[in-house]
């Protein structure tokens, strides 16, 4: 990228953040990275090797990953066309296998385009449970849609809304309990004014079903959109706003930033949470949030083309980074307020900026008087990254861990019954 030199503001961006420039003008040509479908796990990847005519290297730190080389192709393998493999990033791999899950979870995904996390976590739980993913443009829940479809992703709910405000439960255990086959149709309602209507469900295997698309016709399996999402590395980008769209469901409100601790808890949430049964809070919330994409090369490398003025317009702006940094914490906090004491939740982003990954984190945690906490993201030590700056965060990039960049905090949500002092807030 032999523009970032001649940028002034980029070099200020780098001071600003204490972020070593060669982490972009000394990167790696990166691998490309594959996922096995754990249901298809006698794939043959010998077989895999000789259609793609490269070598696979097993990733050592995350089970089921492996890289090729990035300048080969899999959109045209039979098994990337069969759904035998994905295409994901490692370390948006590490952000799933932060949250640590088991089957029967319960798991909300509040930024889930284009989906391979979904999927991912899809996988994980391996029937059992759910996984409830949210995304605020159509386009982008249709990728979704796409590979859940594709990758027959069991027990999914798509839904279009803002995740800033979406209250959603999760599933009854009887509307996803294993096994079961249900053999009748749902269909989304569509301006009902209870709040965001699920675009996509798949139930009990082997037969998923979708709904309707707010009322028009959802689209068909496109397989142009799964390697579009890919190409792009990640979430596609659109413009933000501070006030949150899409509705809220029925006895949902948007809290000030003085009322911020209330989102620890959710309308109605007085209850004890109910684990794996279909409750009120989810085992596990991930917040993987919208943001500028500077730790990622294969955006970067756009401004190449560009120019680095368009770069700085769109994501030097103090203006675009508030309105951000914003968005993100009523993310995180929403994630929080959604999730069950005792639960994980992952805050990630594309971002190397400490505005929008370390001052976000702290900020809301800031807001919880210790109800929720910064823990150590399991196996962490073994993973690739860097420590970020605040404690037990961590920070992948390029040069160090041959990925994308990606930041990761894993945060607790503590329980009710822990101190006198957080029972009194949780219950506030």
């Amino acid at each position: 990228m032999e523009g970032l030199g001649a940028s002034t503001r980029f070099k200020e961006f780098l001071q600003d953040n204490g972020l070593d420039e060669r982490i972009y003008t000394d990167c790696p040509d990166l691998p490309r990275y594959i996922r096995v479908n754990p249901r298809f796990a006698d794939t043959c990847m010998s077989d895999v090797e000789r259609e793609l005519g490269a070598k696979l290297h097993p990733v050592s730190w995350l089970p089921g990953f492996y890289t090729v080389s990035g300048d080969v192709g899999i959109a045209g393998c039979s098994a990337y066309k069969e759904g035998r493999i994905y295409g994901i990033d490692a370390a948006s791999g590490a952000a799933v296998a932060a949250l640590q899950l088991s089957p029967g979870d319960h798991v909300l995904d509040l930024c889930a385009a284009p989906g391979a996390k979904m999927c991912m976590i899809a996988d994980i739980l391996n029937g059992a449970g759910s996984v409830t993913a949210v995304d605020i443009a159509q386009p982008r829940i249709a990728t979704c849609r796409t590979l859940a479809l594709k990758y027959k992703s069991p027990n999914c709910r798509l839904f279009l809304g803002d995740g800033s405000v979406f209250s959603v439960p999760p599933p009854s255990g009887s509307t996803c309990e294993v096994g079961k086959q249900r053999g009748r149709k749902k269909r989304a309602v569509a301006g009902s004014g209870s709040g965001p209507a699920p675009v996509a469900v798949t139930e009990a295997l082997p037969e998923p079903f979708f709904c309707n698309f707010g009322g028009e016709a959802a689209p068909s399996y496109s397989e142009s959109a799964e390697v579009a999402a890919e190409e792009g590395g990640g979430r596609q980008h659109i413009e933000i706003n501070d006030t949150p769209t899409g509705s809220a469901a029925a006895g949902d409100h948007a809290e000030g930033e003085e009322d911020a601790p209330r989102y620890l808890r959710g309308e109605n949430d007085r209850d004890e949470a109910k684990p794996k049964c279909g409750g009120v809070y989810y085992d596990a919330v991930l917040v993987d949030a919208e943001c500028t994409h500077d730790g990622s090369i294969k955006h970067l490398t756009k401004y190449d083309k560009w120019g680095w003025d368009t770069f700085e317009r769109r994501f030097l702006d103090p203006e675009r980074i508030r309105s951000v940094t914003n968005l993100q914490r009523r993310l995180l906090r929403n994630g929080l307020a959604r999730l069950k004491p005792g639960g994980y939740l992952v805050y990630s982003t594309c971002s190397f900026t400490r505005a929008q990954n370390e001052d976000v984190v702290c900020a809301v945690l800031q807001e919880t008087n210790g109800a929720a906490e910064l823990v150590p993201i399991a196996c962490g030590e073994e993973w690739p990254g860097t420590p970020g700056f605040l404690e037990h965060t961590l920070r992948f990039d390029p040069r160090h861990s041959n990925t994308s960049g990606l930041f990761v905090a894993r945060i607790l949500k503590r329980s009710n019954g822990e101190s006198t002092e957080v029972q009194a807030e949780l219950a506030s």
